[in-house]
């Protein structure tokens, strides 16, 4: 044959074959799976967090279900697999909906051949508003163009006078308008959460106990601190050899030889302790100092490691703040001496560091710990349990721990103070919430308002050169915003942006009123913002004070795939 009449007949054997591959096999199922019943939707059972529930289906072969949401005031549709693994039976979780609206639920089953099926009777659900005692939510700022896309999670307490009654604590999670999507209500504090890798969320309620719960608000499992005493623990709860469970936990990846890292304290007695703050040189008197200490602990309770920071860092370094009471309450036996009126006379104690996070950085697998009391950031070597770096002021160190702290390297550079939520950024560098109480340390006197300023900052940590670098920051003295307490900053995959909360505010220095914004601004050297939602109470009469403690921006409200 000729070559030009060879090409010719291989280029139709070509088509012919990708014909067929076009039509596929001969035996190609093309049968659409069927319904056994109608799809149904079960709303949540739970009042505690109203804004879910579960689609039960059941089909003639193994599929996989798509759910389609369409907001009946709106039109807005919203389009989500909600049972990936084959099977003809399905309880799925059904979310994302909006507080307060109408929806139409559309239920689709997909075989494995990507047959698809929609069940003709569609379902309803009207969302029901949020709680009386929800957080009042104000958007102020949504440039949908700018912003990471994505669900904003964050923690909200209310507090009031002492004529109005507690509110509760919410978990919350809201669109990029601001609107309410999904939540949870607790009468128990809740001080940061988290998503593990089951999609379920873990947080931490009270100084005692973490909580997991799914999605629909039901308690996975409860883990409680048990050596100071069992009478306040939750029914059912899982024990763990520790005094406390406070300000972090969070779930290890694979490897580690544990499942949850946290903090926890103990109480030693310290001598030398100082009798005031900025006169560090007078050592009157033995003090029981609170110590905070890094767990690493299992599922069923076990602890596997333990790194007390009193053996770590110098115990009779003391900062403003150190001599704080915040865990007398804690420690004070239930037993113990009354006061003429019948009071329990609490037991003297101090805050001696205050960690407040714990943070892994994962091209090592060490630690980098935040602590408030110090002014200081750690980074904590797990395989040699000592001390690798000090990030912060090299004020009132001491010989050995003065030759660990990191040299500021360029201009312009401030130090850290009070900070909050240490996270690495995509370019591995560590940014901080930095609270900026006082900007000083004994015996250097605090700055006072209303010239105190709180930042987003981003240092570049050289270890082997031993320098730190800033590299980054929102807020300054000239462009003041401030938050005494709490705070966090994530920064945003996708955009680069920053996540911050500003979670512990004030009216005024004269108006004690709390109130706290979740803003996101642009990592550029003038940063803008793009998102900011505000939680403050504007009621002229006993008003909640409100704080926030951490934000986090996730993908979908959804569980990860």
């Amino acid at each position: 044959m000729p070559p030009i009449r060879l090409r010719s007949a291989l280029a139709s054997l070509a088509c012919l074959a990708l014909a067929a591959c076009d039509r596929g096999p001969a035996n190609a199922d093309r049968t659409a799976p069927r319904f056994v019943a109608a799809p149904t939707f079960a709303p949540s059972a739970d009042p505690s967090a109203p804004l879910g529930g579960t689609i039960v289906a059941e089909t003639d072969e193994p599929t996989r279900l798509e759910l389609t949401v369409v907001e009946r005031d709106s039109d807005e549709r919203r389009t989500h697999v909600i049972a990936r693994e084959l099977a003809t039976k399905h309880s799925a979780l059904a979310l994302h909906f909006a507080a307060g609206l109408k929806h139409t639920l559309s239920v689709t089953a997909i075989d494995a051949a990507g047959n698809r099926t929609r069940a003709e009777q569609e379902l309803t659900f009207d969302a029901p508003p949020v709680s009386e005692k929800f957080p009042p939510l104000k958007l102020t700022v949504s440039d949908l163009e700018r912003m990471e896309p994505g669900i904003t999670l964050l923690n909200a307490r209310g507090s009031g006078p002492p004529a109005v009654p507690p509110s509760d604590a919410f978990l919350i999670m809201v669109d990029e308008r601001g609107r309410v999507i999904w939540y949870f209500q607790s009468s128990r504090d809740i001080v940061s959460a988290r998503r593990l890798r089951n999609g379920n969320l873990l947080y931490v309620c009270g100084r005692k106990t973490a909580v997991e719960i799914d999605m629909l608000g039901r308690t996975v499992q409860t883990w409680f601190a048990s050596r100071l005493g069992v009478e306040d623990k939750p029914e059912g709860a899982t024990l763990v050899d520790l005094d406390t469970l406070h300000h972090e936990i969070y779930e290890l990846p694979s490897g580690f030889g544990a499942d949850f890292v946290a903090l926890s304290t103990e109480l030693r007695e310290v001598d030398g302790w100082p009798g005031e703050e900025w006169r560090q040189g007078a050592r009157e008197r033995t003090a029981k100092v609170a110590g905070d200490i890094v767990v690493e602990f299992n599922r069923d309770g076990t602890v596997v490691r333990r790194f007390p920071l009193l053996d770590l860092l110098d115990p009779r370094r003391v900062d403003h703040d150190s001599l704080e009471d915040f865990w007398s309450a804690t420690y004070t036996p239930k037993d113990g001496p009354k006061g003429a009126s019948g009071e329990l006379l609490l037991l003297d104690t101090e805050d001696w560091a205050h960690a407040n996070a714990v943070l892994i950085d994962r091209r090592d697998s060490n630690y980098v710990v935040s602590c408030r009391n110090q002014d200081v950031l750690l980074k904590l070597d797990r395989a040699t349990g000592k001390v690798r770096w000090l990030c912060g002021s090299p004020v009132g160190w001491r010989e050995p721990w003065n030759d660990l702290v990191l040299t500021p390297k360029g201009r312009p550079f401030e130090w850290n103070y009070h900070q909050h939520t240490p996270r690495f950024t995509r370019d591995g560098n560590l940014i901080v919430f930095d609270n900026g109480n006082g900007r000083a340390i004994p015996p250097f006197v605090e700055l006072r308002d209303p010239v105190r300023y709180s930042r987003a900052v981003e240092f570049k940590i050289d270890e082997q050169a031993r320098t730190v670098e800033q590299v980054w920051s929102y807020g300054s003295s000239s462009q003041p915003w401030y938050s005494f307490f709490l705070g966090g900053v994530e920064p945003l995959p996708k955009t680069g942006n920053v996540l911050v909360t500003d979670g512990g505010k004030q009216i005024s220095p004269t108006i004690r009123q709390g109130f706290a914004r979740v803003f996101e601004v642009t990592h550029t050297a003038a940063p803008e913002i793009v998102f900011e939602l505000v939680i403050r109470d504007d009621a002229p009469f006993d008003a909640l004070s409100w704080s926030v403690y951490r934000s986090e921006r996730l993908p979908s409200v959804y569980p990860p795939e």
